[in-house]
């Protein structure tokens, strides 16, 4: 092997090494859109399901099984109470109530970029918890608001 090769094998392995210490953020977050837009997908998938049943009759509900990426969690919370309820999963500290309860989040989910809150209107859940992946949900109308439970 000449001089010249192996300074160009040398100079590649470092340009790896930069591209890699210096890029893994990159690579990471193109990697996790694929994930965000699942998860985009399941809030807005829950959103029309709560559209749909708010203009139904009051009692009348379905269910709806929850598909998220399976590093996600989702949080349903009463945005008046979000006390920790950790027998059902839900164990936020004092900023994530504070700010909850600032933005009327009624959704916190757990990501592969961090954790977020939503709101999706006329939803309401009776005490907080979370899921993951494909668990069962129950929606039903309650007249001024959509009631949410797990089913299994």
């Amino acid at each position: 092997m000449n001089v010249g090769m192996v300074f160009a094998i040398i100079f590649a392995v470092i340009v790896i090494v930069f591209v890699l210490a210096f890029g893994m953020d990159s690579i990471t977050r193109f990697f996790c859109y694929s994930s965000e837009t699942q998860t985009q997908k399941a809030i807005n998938d829950i959103k029309a399901q709560v559209e749909e049943i708010y203009v139904w009759s009051e009692g009348a509900g379905k269910s709806h099984t929850l598909l998220i990426p399976s590093d996600n969690k989702f949080c349903f919370v009463d945005p008046s109470n979000p006390e920790p309820n950790t027998a059902r999963g839900w164990d936020p500290d004092e900023i994530i109530q504070d700010m909850i309860m600032e933005k009327s989040y009624n959704l916190w989910y757990f990501h592969c970029l961090g954790q977020s809150g939503y709101n999706i209107p006329h939803l309401k859940t009776a005490s907080n918890f979370c899921i993951k992946s494909g668990v069962e949900l129950y929606m039903q109308n309650n007249g001024d608001h959509v009631g949410i439970e797990i089913i299994r």
